[in-house]
């Protein structure tokens, strides 16, 4: 199997592991706020520079989404560092109640778009409360940050078979809730897909 782009949740009563696939592209910004204050009649080697403000990161990825022979959506049973926990058994919407793994393309599509928690049982991937945690994990560099989704697009490009062309935005940061229960994301262990 090639790189496995994993995306979990970390709400109570709604753990999920997400597995990305068939990834075409992979983008990581790393922001390093810098202000530059050149001085009067001086050359650039005088130019004042300033960290006043921290630093972001902003994950891009590109997929293909068909459907798989194996399942993509999971429990995650495990916590922010790694740990074992336990997780919430994925519940598949209706229209799609045979397929338990989520394994079709459309299905698979659904899931990216429905709300965390929601339709008797069966839940989504969307962010919608203070208290939801997620936790993005790059394969093969072991490259594990928690934050949140920023946005999903979604594009479908065919009929037979079925695939959709997938752009998904996640902004690394430390979630504060309403309970004041956030965790840093600093040292946090990453455990095996």
């Amino acid at each position: 199997m090639g790189e496995v782009v994993e995306i979990r949740t970390h709400t109570a009563g709604k753990k999920y592991r997400y597995l990305i696939r068939n990834i075409q592209s992979i983008d990581i910004t790393l922001t390093e706020q810098v202000v530059a204050t050149p001085l009067p009649e001086s050359n650039d080697t005088l130019n004042v520079l300033t960290k006043a403000d921290g630093n972001a990161i902003r994950i891009q990825v590109s997929w293909v989404i068909h459907d798989e022979s194996t399942d993509v959506v999971l429990a995650n049973n495990y916590n922010l560092d790694g740990s074992a926990g336990s997780g919430t058994t994925p519940v598949p919407f209706p229209q799609f109640s045979s397929d338990t793994g989520f394994r079709l393309a459309d299905h698979q599509a659904r899931f990216l778009l429905e709300p965390n928690g929601l339709l008797s049982g069966a839940s989504g991937i969307q962010v919608t409360t203070l208290t939801d945690v997620y936790q993005i994990i790059i394969g093969n560099t072991g490259f594990s940050r928690q934050g949140l989704i920023e946005s999903i697009t979604l594009n479908k490009s065919g009929s037979t078979p079925v695939t959709w062309n997938a752009n998904l935005s996640f902004i690394v940061g430390n979630v504060i809730t309403g309970g004041g229960s956030g965790e840093s994301s600093e040292g946090q262990g990453v455990a095996p897909p």
